[in-house]
C-alpha cells in the first residue's frame, strides 16, 4: 500500500493518482466499446446464443458503469485530499 506524505510531494503524488484513476476509467470504457463492437459485428452469426450474449453485454455495461462511478468518486476524494494538503501548506501549518 502506498503512503502519501503530508507535504508538497505527497499532494503532487495524489494529483497523479487522481489523473491515473480518470485515465483508467476511460480505458475501461474503451475496452467495453471494443467488446460491444465485436459482439454486434458478429450478431448474425451467434445463432441461439445471440440473446444470451447480448444480455451479458448489457450486464457488463451496467457493471462497468458502477465501477466507473466508484472510480470517479475515489478520484474526487483523492483530489479533495490533495487540496487539503495544499491548503495546509499554504497556510503555513505544514512545510
Amino acid at each position: 500500500m502506498a503512503v502519501y506524505a503530508i507535504n508538497a510531494e505527497g499532494a503532487s503524488s495524489m494529483r497523479q493518482l487522481e489523473q491515473d484513476m480518470k485515465r483508467l476509467g476511460g480505458e475501461m470504457e474503451e475496452c467495453y466499446q471494443k467488446l460491444a463492437t465485436q459482439v454486434r459485428a458478429n450478431e448474425d452469426d451467434l445463432g441461439t446464443y445471440k440473446k444470451e450474449l447480448l444480455d451479458m453485454l448489457e450486464s457488463i455495461k451496467k457493471t462497468q458503469k458502477k465501477g466507473n462511478d466508484a472510480l470517479e468518486d475515489l478520484a474526487r476524494s483523492v483530489h479533495n485530499m490533495a487540496e487539503k494538503i495544499e491548503s495546509l501548506i499554504k497556510s503555513g501549518i505544514l512545510k
